[in-house]
């Protein structure tokens, strides 16, 4: 999911982007030198696509505190497809 909200803010133009995850694992990796190799390509993926940006930070959420803006973004991908904004 994190690589689709990264390909839509590409899309849209954003420059400044903070992402926020209930995913510990993913977000320790993402920040990490060496991800585990079980997910290296989605990180290596998200790492080429965070390059885009100006500034970019990724952070752990509980999910507790995620609730409402995993609501947000899942509502977003079904009005709007992975790629659909892309052109």
């Amino acid at each position: 999911m994190i690589r689709d909200c990264l390909h839509h803010a590409i899309a849209l133009g954003l420059e400044d982007l903070q992402v926020l995850s209930d995913n510990q694992t993913l977000i320790r990796a993402i920040n990490s030198k060496q991800p585990p190799k079980e997910i290296f390509g989605v990180v290596s993926d998200i790492n080429r696509l965070a390059a885009c940006f100006l500034s970019i930070t990724f952070s752990f959420v509980y999910c507790s505190a995620n609730v409402e803006a995993d609501t947000l973004s899942k509502e977003a991908l079904r009005f709007y497809p992975t790629g659909s904004l892309m052109g």
